[in-house]
């Protein structure tokens, strides 16, 4: 529900701003939305309890549809473009590489494809975390709740992962900590682009402002004018 919440604050968010950044933090949240209706068996239990197959084939098309949607929308979160190649093209690779797998997945092979993009998950993140921090650095707008919302997404990665490894023992945190690092995330990112949504909404107040009060001094300025050619004319006479 806070999800799909969400998602309607930046739905009414893009209708007034057209922020080309939120078309894919709507379909990211919307994998976020599948992806734990798959994993935290939601799906299965309520919807498919006789089709287990079918949970099988939700859960890999939505982790693939999560990791590349979210991949995109970080690119753009953080400005990153081609002039950036190696950080563009590592980006990209791990956008569309993710969407393009989807297929595979209904066809039963995320077990095989699904660690390696995992893997790369992990690298990703800690990139976003580098760049999030140099941002907070400059002090850009929204970059504290960036850096906050991949700190939790590492957390609940490693976590994961070092309970996949025996590590870390079996808890309630430990098997939902993909769960909640997403929705954690996906609350730290909203912030975020609440605060971009607001820049971007002052400085489209500016700039009409500004427009208004250009037009203002060129009114102006055409009526000094006038008059002037008026009184010339007017002592010529």
């Amino acid at each position: 529900v806070l999800v799909l919440v969400v998602v309607l604050l930046n739905a009414n968010a893009w209708v007034w701003l057209r922020d080309p950044l939120t078309p894919w933090c709507i379909a990211n949240l919307l994998a976020t939305v599948g992806h734990l209706l798959g994993s935290s068996g939601f799906l299965q239990q309520y919807f498919s309890p006789t089709l287990p197959a079918m949970s099988f084939y939700w859960v890999g098309v939505f982790s693939f549809a999560l990791i590349g949607t979210g991949n995109g929308f970080y690119r753009r979160l953080f400005g990153i473009g081609p002039d950036r190649k190696f950080l563009f093209w590592l980006y990209e690779a791990n956008c569309w590489l993710p969407l393009a797998a989807l297929p595979l997945a209904l066809m039963g092979w995320q077990t095989e494809v699904l660690p390696v993009f995992l893997n790369a998950s992990i690298l990703m993140t800690g990139v976003g975390v580098v760049m999030a921090f140099g941002l907070w650095r400059q002090g850009a707008v929204g970059s504290g709740a960036m850096l906050l919302a991949n700190l939790i997404s590492m957390a609940g990665i490693l976590v994961f992962v070092l309970h996949a490894l025996g590590v870390v023992a079996g808890g309630f945190f430990t098997w939902h900590s993909l769960q909640i690092a997403s929705l954690g995330s996906v609350f730290a990112l909203h912030l975020a682009l609440g605060a971009r949504s607001r820049s971007l909404s002052d400085d489209r107040v500016k700039a009409e402002q500004e427009a208004k009060h250009e037009h203002a001094e060129r009114v102006r300025q055409s009526q000094f004018l006038a008059m002037l050619a008026h009184e010339l004319r007017t002592s010529l006479t």
